[in-house]
């Protein structure tokens, strides 16, 4: 308290700086047409486009019960079939595994991987 019975009051001013997360949204045009950004997509996306027609009827049917049964394994030696389809998506040359993969198939949109487990010894 002061003699003239107020209160003293003493400021302390003090300057810092802060950093702030700072969030930004970005939006590019692709394409002018939905043809366009259907191509757009497939190019930057589908890692392989397949229509039914371009497998023989054994890949076919062994392509459609993998796509009903979420799955499909076959043991060495495998089958002319699942050989055809592993080349078709782009796994025969794949030694353990891969995944991730995305399929346009009968204009549907699939996701698949190839998994080589070696016989335990």
């Amino acid at each position: 308290m002061t003699e003239s019975g107020t209160w003293a009051y003493r400021v302390h001013v003090t300057r810092k700086q802060i950093v702030e997360t700072a969030y930004t949204a970005l939006a590019i045009k692709v394409a002018d047409s939905r043809p366009q950004f259907r191509e757009v997509v497939f190019g930057s996306r589908i890692d392989t486009e397949l229509a039914p027609a371009e497998l023989p009827e054994a890949a076919r049917e062994l392509l459609s019960e993998a796509v009903a049964q979420e799955t499909y394994t076959e043991t060495a030696p495998i089958s002319d079939a699942f050989d055809t389809v592993l080349e078709a998506l782009g796994l025969g040359a794949v030694d353990t595994a891969a995944n991730g993969k995305l399929l346009w198939y009968d204009e549907e949109f699939y996701r698949y991987g190839l998994y080589i487990n070696p016989p335990s010894s």
